[in-house]
């Protein structure tokens, strides 16, 4: 997949109607690595995407009182004939895996939640050993 997005010079890989360049992704990896707490490395990067991603919507919130977070994604203008479900996934674990590398260990997540059917995609993933929880499908975001 790297090299795909290399090649295309888009982070999405050409899913989206508009490329996102590389460079956007990094300095968004920049921003989550001066941070001082996962939560606010997370805020910042949510808040850096919503200012220059017009057809990316990211939602970050956190329970106060468990300490338990939510880090959702909406894509729109989808490019014609594509599988929306792959990007979701993808985008899903190249930041968890990006933010387990952050924190120097694997986060423990609780759920992990798609708005498609699970018979609908037509890749294979193995999303219990990949996200190390309960994966659901057919929920109102992802």
């Amino acid at each position: 997949m790297m090299i795909v997005r290399n090649t295309m010079n888009d982070q999405y890989m050409g899913f989206l109607r508009i490329p996102g360049k590389l460079a956007m992704d990094m300095h968004a990896g920049c921003t989550a690595v001066q941070s001082e707490t996962l939560g606010q490395g997370l805020r910042q990067v949510t808040e850096f995407i919503n200012a220059v991603r017009h057809d990316e919507v990211r939602d970050f919130n956190i329970n106060d009182e468990t300490g338990a977070f939510t880090f959702s994604y909406a894509f729109i203008e989808f490019t014609k004939d594509v599988d929306p479900h792959f990007l979701y996934v993808f985008r899903m674990y190249w930041d968890y895996r990006f933010y387990s590398w952050l924190v120097g260990q694997k986060i423990k997540l609780t759920s992990v939640s798609f708005s498609a059917p699970e018979s609908e995609s037509e890749f294979s993933f193995d999303y219990p050993r990949c996200f190390g929880c309960e994966v659901l499908f057919d929920q109102p975001h992802n």
